[in-house]
């Protein structure tokens, strides 16, 4: 595996794990010191304040003032749900995962992976923690936009032991540092559990054809008086695939059967590939392409194209010698493949969790506290067979026994029966003796079976620590924890560049046949170039933190004010180890374009970097005006001010702030407000990934003014556009805003209202320019260059925008540029497309929430929760200098998102009804003959649920409940741009559903 070395101070730095180990253990020694002394005092103190996420000052309430939600345990079993993914989705203030199921193609992140978008802000915006730490991402990355995305896995969370999930919906990087412009989400985990508890969770949908399982012990164990607790938590999790043909809305691409003759016009509703088992093919003559013709009628088209024709088409303009039909006309839409019966929506899925804690109580004043966690999953999908395409290269040789325009006969003296008579080229002359060799542009190789694709994902996690009170009034706490991910993604059925054109190149009956339509050719005659590629990446996190807080450090107007200071180092590693016959260690051949030796994959490199952060904060929290100073509508005012540091080896440092106010009018009318600077840093493989794209349809416009007729010019020819890792990127920055009321109704007891105003402005967005605007400005440059006539000689390299490469002038350039007026250039080999701080993004909405615990009747208790979120601007801009275009309503950013619980309890007995609602977006890509634009539906989808707990007999212990997940059985509002027919990342495939699920407590 090839390495990427990192540039930088890293060499300057002491390793962090030395600091991490010395400054642990040192740190024991004073707060040991300060435990012995509390332990002599006769007023013990009990560990009772809590930290509210967004502030890391501790309270004796959670009446922090900061826009927080939080979701119980009960509204996460109220949904029905049992896997994270689903779990965190169901989230209003979250926008569509980058990393979601249904991602199925080489470079993305398959698996069983979804991730957390808070505002649909973008890859990074989003801090997500566990037990209040960060964890390392996922290890498989994916381009989300332009760029590679490396995103924490909210799989790896053990749902069955999820305590609560709070989210800040607020900028943090000024607690937190990087990752947290769009706000913090953190999963707080039951980590003291006492006594045992057995779960099993059977649910299918109403056909029978999707289920899930799961089975779960917790288990808590007291010891040392109480002082010490060991908690354990193992889950098993299993789910069947959803294949695209038990859906009606995704068993077919071509999806215009599905929508009114209005729609039928529009080609992007046809989601089948040219890549079909009726081969195309373009003529590889020396120096160029050219049509041919037999006995005086042509029978490819100008540039030497022609595809096999189906039985029964028309069109057909030769014959082989085995009957096959060709034609010279573009593959009819009757012929084009359609793949979507092979895919699968939702991936068959393992996954194992186990996770256990240590408590131990030193004294009053000093715990400890540690988490080890295991996650595996292995989950399988399956896609369309491998198509071969004009990127891949691949060139049957004349020799081939099947080739219709091979040579006479074959290097051994035998006649070739393949070889059509009276071929003739565009210039009359007769097809050479030896034969010419045919580029295929596109063929499915269904023979050798649809692509499999198997991925292990495996998450370890420790952490240890101590936490306690010191020195009066000061709380503590200081933690290690490391955190490693593996994945291995192994993809079955894909063919090899080398293995095919050895195939190809048979001269006898044994030779690989592209020209026969389907059914020609066997499986088990070519395993030996049927192979398996492996994706195998890594991530690691390895931190360390002390925090320390005085709620009460000393006094202002004669209220306490608080502070907070803590310091953190963190390692960070990413490794990704592509397929050798992907990185270059098994070439293809020798030419820039050859190094990957896979169909359908483009060559990427390995990489391994790393890189050291340190960060620091503080944090004071100001009471202007609290209980000893209060005045009507001045019940409360407080100012939260902080601010934090950060140090990377590997782009330098910054500072970001932040300050909010709270002011309570009353004890039950709060108005709040922050302003917040953030950051998101350039993940790792952003920084050091070498890719390489390879695209047909790029204009040269420059040369097209003077050399029309030029393929290199006109887009039909392959263009090298190379995106890599840029060591000059720095991070993306982001400005929030939030303004926000919290009404306790006053005369209905119980009702709380909430609405908040925000704001998110994100500059220096990472992605590419483009490669039609490098292209573009390399254009002005030369056009310019024009306008002063130089002198020119074959050999020469014009050079425009320095980021396009173009190959030598000749002397027959020279003579055609300069004839008409331009300055020669030679054709474009290639475009250095490097990643760059350049896009922005401004997003702005108003979060409504709503709450009541109805008074306590007869009936039992109700409580009604409701959430929803307004999105009121979305605006990107892709390049520094261009329009701002708004993604309001575009497919995967809905208006409105809301959700309502309606829970009851009445002495054994529960039960809940909530609703999802997501209201319509619009797919600007499909356009009526009437010029509406397509409008994907609103989507609800309602559950309820029951349950009852047993607490006497033999049955004591038990409690059950029953579930209906999508009672209405809403499918997901239909999409007929996309060919699984809906939005993956907006709306669910799963049916009504009916779960059962028992648990024991002993």
């Amino acid at each position: 595996m090839k390495k990427t070395p990192l540039t930088g101070s890293a060499s300057n730095w002491l390793p962090l794990r030395t600091i991490i180990v010395s400054g642990l253990c040192g740190l024991l020694l004073p707060f040991n010191a300060a435990s012995g002394q509390a332990e002599e005092d006769e007023d013990v103190f009990e560990l009772e304040p809590v930290t509210v996420l967004g502030s890391a000052i501790t309270r004796f309430d959670q009446e922090s003032g900061l826009p927080v939600s939080i979701l119980e345990m009960n509204e996460i079993e109220s949904d029905g749900f049992i896997s994270p993914g689903e779990i965190f989705s169901e989230l209003v203030f979250t926008g569509s995962p980058e990393f979601n199921e249904t991602e199925d193609g080489p470079n993305d992140a398959r698996g069983d992976v979804t991730s957390i978008n808070l505002r649909g802000a973008g890859p990074g915006q989003t801090l997500v923690l566990m037990n209040g730490r960060r964890l390392a991402p996922h290890p498989l990355n994916q381009t989300v936009g332009q760029a590679p995305s490396v995103l924490v896995n909210a799989n790896v969370m053990p749902a069955g032991l999820i305590e609560r999930i709070d989210v800040l919906r607020d900028g943090a990087s000024a607690i937190y540092g990087t990752d947290a412009s769009a706000g913090v989400v953190n999963t707080v985990l039951d980590t003291n559990f006492l006594g045992n508890e057995v779960r099993l969770r059977y649910g299918q949908d109403g056909s029978g054809d999707y289920t899930e399982q799961l089975y779960t012990y917790t288990g808590g164990f007291d010891f040392n008086e109480g002082k010490t607790n060991l908690s354990l938590f193992l889950s098993y999790f299993e789910r069947d695939p959803i294949i695209a043909t038990d859906r009606w809305y995704a068993r077919a691409g071509d999806k215009r059967p599905l929508v009114d003759e209005n729609w039928r016009g529009d080609v992007s509703i046809i989601n089948v590939s040219s890549g079909s088992v009726y081969a195309r093919f373009e003529t590889d003559l020396p120096g160029s392409r050219d049509e041919l013709s037999q006995n005086g009628v042509e029978i490819t088209d100008g540039t030497g194209e022609f595809h096999i024709n189906a039985p029964g088409l028309p069109g057909t303009t030769a014959v082989l010698a085995d009957g096959t039909n060709i034609d010279d006309d573009a593959l009819p839409r009757d012929e084009r493949y359609d793949f979507a019966p092979w895919r699968t929506l939702t991936s068959e899925v393992e996954r194992t969790n186990f996770f256990a804690t240590l408590h131990h109580e030193f004294s009053d004043t000093l715990k400890l506290f540690a988490e080890i966690g295991y996650y595996h999953a292995d989950t399988w999908q399956q896609r369309a067979p491998v198509v071969i395409g004009t990127s891949d290269d691949i060139v049957i040789p004349a020799q081939n026994y099947y080739n219709p325009f091979g040579p006479v006969t074959f290097a051994d003296g035998r006649t070739n029966p393949n070889r059509l008579s009276g071929i003739t080229l565009q210039n009359g002359d007769p097809l050479p003796d030896e034969g010419i060799g045919i580029v295929l542009e596109g063929w499915r190789t269904e023979w050798a079976g649809p692509r499999l694709v198997d991925v292990e994902t495996d998450s370890y996690l420790y952490t240890i620590g101590l936490k306690g009170k010191a020195y009066d009034n000061w709380y503590w706490e200081t933690g290690i924890r490391y955190n490693l991910n593996e994945a291995t993604d192994t993809s079955s059925n894909r063919l090899s560049k080398t293995g095919l054109s050895g195939a190809l190149a048979d001269d006898t009956p044994a030779a690989l046949n592209v020209f026969s339509g389907p059914g020609a050719n066997n499986r088990e005659d070519f395993e030996d170039l049927i192979i398996q590629v492996s994706r195998t990446a890594e991530t690691e996190l390895l931190s360390y933190d002390l925090r320390a807080n005085n709620p009460e450090v000393t006094e202002l107007f004669g209220n306490p004010v608080g502070i907070a200071l803590g310091i953190e180092a963190r390692e960070e590693t990413y490794m990704d180890d592509r397929d050798p016959r992907i990185d270059g260690t098994i070439r293809f051949d020798d030419s820039f374009q050859g190094t990957s030796d896979i169909i359908g994959v483009s060559p990427t490199e390995d990489t391994d970097s790393d890189r050291e952060v340190i960060g620091a904060y503080a944090e004071l929290l100001v009471p202007i005006v609290g209980e000893a100073n209060r005045t009507p509508l001045f019940h409360r005012l407080e100012v939260q001010l902080a601010g934090r540091w950060e140090d990377y080896s590997d782009f330098g440092d910054l500072t970001k702030p932040k300050v909010g106010v709270m002011w309570y009018l009353s004890p039950d009318l709060l108005l709040r407000t922050s302003q917040a600077q953030g950051f998101t840093a350039p993940n790792l493989s952003i920084l050091t990934k070498p890719i390489q794209r390879f695209n047909t349809g790029i204009l040269d416009d420059y040369r097209l003014q003077w050399d029309p007729d030029n393929a290199a010019n006109d887009g039909s020819e392959q263009l090298a556009d190379l995106r890599g890792g840029n060591f000059g990127l720095g991070p993306e920055e982001s400005k929030t805003k939030t303004f926000g009321i919290v009404w306790r109704v006053p005369y209905i007891e119980g009702l709380t209202l909430t609405a908040d105003y925000w704001e998110i402005e994100i500059t220096d967005r990472i992605g590419t320019i483009g490669t039609a605007d490098i292209i573009d400005a390399d254009q002005d440059i030369l056009d310019a260059l024009s306008a002063n006539p130089a002198d020119y000689s074959p050999g020469d390299v014009v050079i425009g925008d320095p980021r396009v490469e173009r190959d030598p002038i000749t002397q027959e350039q020279i003579d055609l540029a300069t004839g008409l007026g331009y300055a020669p250039a030679g054709a474009i080999s290639r475009v250095i497309n490097p990643f760059v701080n350049e896009a922005a993004r401004e997003i702005s909405g108003w979060d409504f929430g709503l709450e009541y615990a109805f008074p306590e009747t007869s009936f039992g208790r109700f409580r009604l929760t409701a959430e929803g979120s307004y999105l009121e601007s979305f605006d990107d801009i892709e390049v520094a200098g261009d329009s701002p275009v708004s993604q309001i309503k575009d497919e995967i950013n809905p208006r409105f998102r809301g959700k309502s619980t309606l829970s009851w309890r009445k002495d054994n007995w529960s039960a809940s009804v909530t609703v999802n609602y997501i209201s319509e977006t619009v797919d600007n890509d499909v356009d009526g003959d009437d010029g509406r634009e397509w409008v994907i539906d609103d989507y609800m989808r309602t559950s309820i649920r029951m349950g009852y707990r047993f607490n006497d007999g033999s049955l004591d212990g038990l409690a059950v409940s029953f579930g209906i997940r999508n009672l209405f059985d809403e499918d997901p509002s239909f999409n007929p741009d996309e060919s699984f027919g809906y939005e993956p990342s907006l709306h669910s495939n799963r049916e009504r559903y009916y779960y059962l699920d028992l648990k024991y407590s002993f």
